[in-house]
């Protein structure tokens, strides 16, 4: 209750009683005239005694006055008790009050605002009137806080908490099992649709520390994705053809597969041609390396091949194909059903050759890379149409700035990208699972932890990765 409130009680209050006062005596007054005129009439009695018995009647008089006024007044002290009893719970604390417990809100991109029901004992608050809500991280997954702070009656704040959780997660190969090729669309081991939502790592020779199983958890359990590409340059300086220690990579390839299993993800197994250009120059290497890891994982149900990475300085179709038909041989001879991704010129852009003249294997998918900065309209037309045709495409390297890897950061252009793919159910794997100083990157250069990341400790590319496996 405010002062000017508790200030007209306290005025009303002192005026009854003045007006309690001049009515007592405007009664005896009134009465003392009557006794003083039987006094005159009976003036031979003996003075003394009639004082006395004046003085007797006088006080009787006073004293059913006052009774009667005291009786006139008890129903207004009652309210100016209540009146106090209101003053008095201006001094009530709101972090006394009871809240109704707030289940789980499901992540949607936009603030959250539930409206708790508020009681103080039996009685009900009303919002605006006894309280005011005001919110905290109220945006993203994880822990947020609701502020009541007390109105009116009541003073002080109340904290409650809430819990933001991702949509359901996207299925993994526990519910999901071997996926496989079914007209032009990746399906689950009962023939349903299924896409594939995650990220890639860097080159293994030098991130290789970011194959761990807390930080495949998180990627899984805190930012929801159902797949990780392990990127295994092959030319590069340290990689598998130029100088790098083909035992410990592809020791690195087993522990991260048995991880992705462990926290439920597919794996890409990524043989990352770049500088070498055309994955005929290492064909022979490639189709050794496929066949170990396929005879050693042939027993895993979440394991992807993905055999030349993006052909480019002038490769053709034709040369794809004559190499892909050297390595899915290899691959089939220990898996006949594992899925296959296979590269397209200019960089995995050019998916219209490969809608024109596909191979003749089962369960292969065409890759298709962009960077947002740099490819818009024309390439995501480019892959409307090829799926379009029926051609099964898989996006397994993509990033949000331009195709340097180290650009601007176009998201409204990646927005689009992403429209496209979730529509269409492409899958998708975004670039790249490291500190690097660039701007794909998804962990700061400053961060030297492997797992457990903040908020804070992502770039701006992995922020937007994050948000975009939500949706």
């Amino acid at each position: 209750m405010d002062g000017a409130k508790i200030g007209s009680g306290r005025m009303l209050h002192y005026d009854r009683e003045g007006a309690k006062r001049k009515e007592v005596g405007m009664r005896f007054f009134t009465r003392l005239c009557a006794v003083t005129a039987v006094a005159v009439v009976a003036v031979a009695l003996a003075a003394s005694n009639a004082m006395a018995n004046d003085t007797v009647v006088i006080e009787d008089i006073m004293e059913q006055e006052e009774a009667l006024v005291e009786e006139e007044a008890a129903p207004e002290r009652e309210g100016e008790r209540l009146l106090g009893t209101q003053s008095s719970a201006a001094h009530t604390s709101i972090a006394k009050a009871q809240v109704a417990k707030i289940g789980s809100k499901q992540y949607t991109g936009k603030a959250i605002k539930p409206r708790p029901t508020v009681t103080y004992g039996n009685r009900t608050l009303k919002r605006g009137r006894d309280y005011t809500l005001s919110y905290k991280n109220n945006k993203r997954v994880g822990k947020a806080t609701i502020v009541i702070s007390g109105k009116g009656s009541y003073r002080g704040t109340k904290k409650v908490t809430f819990q933001i959780v991702r949509k359901p997660l996207l299925r993994g190969p526990k519910k999901a099992g071997a996926l496989s090729v079914r007209n032009g669309r990746l399906v689950d081991k009962n023939g349903k649709a299924i896409q594939l939502r995650g990220v890639s790592t860097h080159g293994l020779a030098w991130f290789g520390q970011y194959v761990n199983d807390a930080c495949f958890e998180q990627l899984r359990n805190t930012w929801g994705a159902n797949v990780v590409r392990l990127a295994m340059y092959t030319q590069e300086y340290g990689g598998y053809c130029s100088g790098g220690s083909k035992k410990d990579l592809k020791a690195l390839v087993r522990q991260g597969v048995d991880y992705a299993k462990t926290n439920d993800l597919y794996v890409i197994v990524d043989w990352h041609i770049l500088s070498d250009g055309n994955p005929l120059t290492h064909a022979s290497e490639a189709k050794a390396f496929f066949r170990q890891m396929s005879a050693a994982l042939k027993g895993y149900n979440n394991v992807i091949y993905e055999i030349c990475n993006e052909p480019n300085g002038g490769t053709s179709w034709n040369d794809i194909k004559k190499y892909a038909k050297k390595v899915i041989p290899a691959i089939r001879a220990n898996d006949k059903d594992a899925i296959v991704l296979v590269g397209t010129p200019t960089w995995s852009q050019e998916i219209d050759k490969a809608a024109a003249s596909p191979l003749a294997y089962k369960n292969v998918m065409y890759t298709m890379h962009f960077y947002a900065g740099t490819h818009k309209d024309d390439l995501r037309q480019r892959l409307v149409d090829a799926l379009d045709s029926g051609l099964p495409v898989f996006v397994s390297e993509f990033g949000i700035c331009d195709a340097s890897g180290n650009g601007n950061i176009d998201k409204a252009s990646a927005n689009a990208w992403l429209k496209v793919l979730n529509k269409r159910g492409v899958s998708w794997c975004m670039w790249s699972l490291c500190n690097k100083e660039e701007s794909a990157s998804m962990i700061k250069g400053s961060v030297s932890k492997t797992a457990g990341f903040s908020k804070s400790d992502l770039t701006t590319s992995g922020k937007w990765l994050v948000s975009a496996l939500g949706k």
